[in-house]
């Protein structure tokens, strides 16, 4: 069984292929939570705060398209609908992922 370390500095188990969804679920927990939160917070904001969301990405280290796909799509970014900012970063890949 492979194990990682998360952004939480707890040593996990590693689930899922590297950059799927599963995977950045759980290495990156606190990433998520921040962004959920960014997303919230900004409320009806257009493109709902999409630059600030992928700085932190890139802050916490995530350079790659399809990590940081990942990691939006595991976030409430991930429920945006068609046609958003959102989902027009995400691409393809957001139209085969449902929250």
């Amino acid at each position: 069984m492979n194990h990682t370390t998360n952004d939480r500095g707890e040593y996990v188990i590693a689930i899922g292929a590297p950059g799927s969804i599963a995977r950045v679920t759980v290495e990156y927990p606190m990433l998520i939570a921040e962004l959920n939160d960014l997303y919230e917070n900004a409320g009806d904001c257009y493109g709902r705060m999409v630059d600030e969301a992928v700085k932190l990405i890139r802050a916490s280290g995530i350079k790659s398209k399809l990590e940081t796909q990942s990691v939006l799509a595991a976030s409430y970014y991930g429920q945006e609908p068609e046609g958003s900012v959102t989902s027009l970063l995400l691409g393809g890949y957001y139209d085969n992922y449902s929250m």
